[in-house]
Formats: C-alpha cells, structure tokens, sequence
C-alpha cells in the first residue's frame, strides 16, 4: 500500500524542479550573497576585535535590537558580528522560502485542478505531499550548505560557520513541516498561507520575547523554530545539533499532514472555506 501511495513521486518531482528550475536558483543564490555578502562587508570594517570596540556590545544590550536581530552570540568576536544583522532575517526569508514551495505544488496544485488530472494516472495518493517536501526540503539545505561554505570561504571560522548554517536549517526544515500540515488544514492557497504566516508570526514573537530578556523566561525562546537559529550561537557556543531540532519537527509535521491527507477529499481541506460558509449563510437568507 505504502508503495501504490507513493506511485508516481519521482515524476512528480522532475515536474517540480522544471517548473521551478529558475525560481529555486535565484532564490537559493539571492540568500546566499546576502547572508555571505554582508558577513565580508562587516568584516571589511571590522577585521579585528581590537576594531570593535565598547559600542558594539552596547548597542547589542538593547532590547529592541536583540528583539529584532536576536542576540550577539559574542561581542568580541567579529565573526559573530558579521552575521548577527542577518541571521535572523535570513531564517525567516527560509522559512517563508520552504514554505512557498511546499504550498505551490501542494494547495496551490488542488485549487487549481490539476490534481485532479494526474489523479486520473499512475500518481499514489501521498506522492504530490512527497514531492513537495523533498523538493523544499533540499532547497532549504542547499541554501544552508552553501551559506555555511561561503563564510568558510572568506575566512570565518569553520565551526562557526557549521553552526550558522545549521540554525537557519532549523528553522527552515520546520516550516517546510509545518506548511505540509497547513495544506491539509487549509481548503485554500490563501488560507495554507494565513496558517503558516499565523505560526511563523507567533514563533518570532515568542523568540524576540525571550531573547530581549523581557520578563519571559530565556528557555521560552527553545519553544520557537525561528529561535532555534539564535540557540545555534553561530561563533559562541557553536551549537550545530540543533538542526536535529528542526530534523523532528519536520519528522511529526510530515507524520501529522500525512495522516491529515488520508482523512480528507482531494481539492478540500479540513478546515471549512470561509467563502463556502459565507455562500451557506447568505444563499438561505436571499
């Protein structure tokens, strides 16, 4: 059974990368040079931690800065400063990046019908859910392998460089999971993207939270995806497994959207269209 519902997955995934063979490399080369173009430029101008000076940690205490950027994982490194004004923003252009993916050939497919079509063929039930995250899933650790290798490349130091890459690959693996649930919620494209846009919002929120050291506790910000890439402490502590945490979130999510795909009709979702309610209450009234 497990093989007949997968029927089709490989052909699904060559469709896939046709469709998006321009989108996922400019995507994945567009974060790239900014994660790696602005690290050179900051070291360009602070080469040394001799250059950085007092300022530096002073502007990093405050809290509207750590709730915006996350924390410095070190002030008197300048590897660490390199990359503190785009870790964050980086691994929610990822997460967004993940999640675009999985929803166009997933949601995006049904709502336009051309499920249906392929339904009609050789194509499993899970196999389009499948082929969407393997293609998501691989754009999101190409981008972080070759981010990882870009700083190693201009000289930063490779441990920290792991780390960085490893942060965003958390964060970025988890909204690939978690847009997987949200296409078997969500009848609609509109509604997959409130669902996950709704959760990527609350995640930040709570990790600027717990980061800017607010009367929440630190250990709220490990609840977040978006804060597992600040808990990395790219050049600080240097703590690359958290990607295992982004690794079993997307594990459940996937489980989760796979047993949610079995107990809804192609083209709908579990939870109810908001226009179809809206038709159900107005069409009795007229």
């Amino acid at each position: 059974m497990t093989g007949s519902s997968l029927a089709g997955t490989g052909s699904l995934l060559r469709l896939a990368w046709r469709r998006d063979r321009v989108v996922i490399p400019v995507s994945v080369g567009v974060l790239v040079l900014f994660a790696v173009g602005s690290a050179q430029a900051t070291l360009a101008l602070y080469p040394s931690t001799a250059s950085l000076g007092p300022a530096i940690e002073q502007i990093f205490a405050s809290p509207s800065a750590v709730a915006l950027y996350g924390p410095i994982s070190d002030p008197t490194s300048p590897d660490a400063l390199a990359v503190v004004k785009t870790t964050m923003m980086g691994a929610v252009m990822l997460a967004i990046l993940g999640y675009a993916l999985v929803r166009r050939h997933t949601r995006t497919e049904e709502e336009e019908g051309r499920f249906e079509l392929v339904a009609g063929g050789v194509i499993g039930r899970r196999a389009p859910l499948t082929a969407a995250v393997t293609i998501a899933t691989a754009t999101v650790l190409l981008t972080c392998a070759l981010t990882g290798l870009g700083y190693a490349a201009i000289g930063m130091n490779p441990a920290g460089s792991l780390a960085a890459a490893a942060g965003w690959a958390a964060t970025g693996l988890s909204f690939v999971g978690v847009a997987a649930i949200a296409a078997q919620l969500a009848s609609t494209t509109r509604g997959a993207a409130g669902i996950t846009m709704g959760v990527l919002g609350v995640a930040f929120l709570l990790r600027a939270l717990a980061d800017s050291r607010s009367s929440w506790p630190e250990w709220v910000g490990w609840l977040s995806p978006v804060g597992w890439t600040t808990k990395a402490s790219a050049f600080g502590a240097d703590r690359a497994w958290v990607v295992l945490l982004g690794v079993a979130l997307l594990a459940v999510c996937l489980l989760g959207a796979v047993a949610l795909l079995e107990h809804r009709d192609l083209g709908a979702g579990l939870l109810p269209d908001r226009r179809a309610l809206t038709d159900q209450l107005i069409i009795p009234a007229m």
